[in-house]
């Protein structure tokens, strides 16, 4: 039984959603004549257009949480519980979807987009199976059904279309990590695992059949032969273009990086870009001039990138293990910065956070995304080898 509480709510829920809808409505027809003073403002060149404005940034989280409140007060709470139950449905077909590169293919066809068909023939899955798997996206609202079998992108999946980072951090998604979750329920409850924090000692493991840690994993290298077989323990292997050209090596004897490896590289740039482009302007780079900026766990130097094409004096360090630095070398930054790595503004060191930082007295230590994934215990032994120097702490950027 619905209360007179119940209906206030709503009628608040009502009173944000008019106000959150006309401040957004503002901010879109503002946030382009505004941008130049802005980006004057803060000393840098012109604002990434995927900022926005504070004030755009906070009317869309109150809309988004008012509709989930909405979905919570009008919702029947079984079918609620049940839809929730089965989201993996959706994760799965994003995953298909994101795998497969369908944006791009619809892209392809241009304002027509493109019939089930041409998608089945592109993709190489039966057209009746691929349809279902587009409309569960399209009642998502990630494409749209323009007609009977025809798809064009919408506004949320055209961030796809060219986006080989963005596409890589949904595929790491559905690779092992996506097996490893199935096992966290009995990994919860197994006695040798329950109260374990240890990274070795987890549902990773538990799926694969292993003991060592994920990092370890990645960095093996295998057959081709391997990832046709799939595994280990339960996981089935990678799928799409990934396993294509895998097993496209399968006569040639040699040995190559896992394909999860390199996905988890990209998926770092990727998310760096979605989620950290306000620390590109955020904190005032440009008055360091001709700073060193040494990234602590950084991966391919995803953000060191960002940061580069922005602030051209700028020098950088990317601290991490020696083969995702080997894909930032050789593969990475020669695509996306030639000339900052023919000008020696960056450099790559094989480092663990764990030991002492070999770079002395830089300006600015970067830790990013490194702390929390860590236990409790060890977040201070990061931070103390991470920047273990005669630095002032004030330069730390965590």
């Amino acid at each position: 039984m619905r209360t007179i509480q119940d209906a206030y709510q709503m009628l608040q829920l009502l009173e944000l959603t008019q106000k959150s809808i006309h401040q957004i409505i503002g901010e879109w027809a503002t946030e382009y004549s505004t941008e130049p003073s802005r980006a004057s403002k803060l000393g840098t060149e012109k604002k990434d257009s995927s900022l926005p404005s504070r004030e755009l940034y906070e009317a869309r989280r109150t809309l988004l949480a008012v509709t989930g409140k909405l979905v919570e007060l009008v919702a029947d709470p079984s079918e609620r519980l049940l839809e929730v139950s089965s989201s993996y449905n959706e994760a799965r077909c994003l995953h298909i979807a994101a795998s497969l590169r369908i944006a791009d293919i619809i892209h392809a066809g241009g304002e027509a987009g493109a019939s089930i068909e041409t998608l089945s023939k592109q993709t190489g899955v039966e057209a009746a199976k691929l349809g279902r798997i587009m409309r569960c996206l399209c009642s998502n609202h990630v494409f749209t059904e323009i007609k009977d079998n025809w798809f064009a992108n919408n506004h949320i999946s055209q961030a796809l279309v060219d986006n080989e980072p963005l596409r890589a951090y949904i595929v790491m998604f559905s690779f092992d990590l996506y097996t490893a979750s199935d096992s966290l329920p009995r990994t919860l409850m197994h006695s040798d695992f329950a109260n374990s924090y240890s990274v070795s000692e987890t549902s990773f493991q538990k799926a694969l059949g292993i003991s060592k840690e994920r990092w370890n994993w990645l960095e093996e290298e295998i057959s081709p032969t391997d990832v046709q077989n799939g595994g280990p323990g339960k996981y089935p292997g990678c799928f799409g273009p990934e396993y294509s050209s895998a097993i496209a090596q399968i006569h040639s004897n040699h040995t190559i990086k896992r394909p999860e490896h390199e996905i988890f590289g990209l998926a770092m740039l990727g998310g760096g870009k979605i989620t950290g482009v306000a620390h590109l302007y955020d904190f005032p780079w440009s008055s360091l001039g001709k700073a060193t900026v040494v990234d602590v766990g950084g991966g391919v130097g995803g953000f060191c990138l960002q940061l580069s094409h922005i602030y051209p004096e700028l020098n950088f360090v990317v601290l991490d293990r020696a083969p995702v630095l080997q894909q930032a070398q050789n593969t990475v930054w020669p695509k996306e910065n030639q000339s900052a790595l023919d000008e020696g503004r960056v450099k790559f060191i094989p480092h663990s956070f764990f030991e002492e930082n070999p770079i002395k007295g830089a300006d600015v230590y970067w830790l990013r995304y490194i702390l929390y994934i860590q236990s409790l215990p060890l977040n201070p032994s990061i931070t103390q080898c991470g920047c273990n120097t005669d630095m002032n702490y004030q330069n730390i950027q965590a």
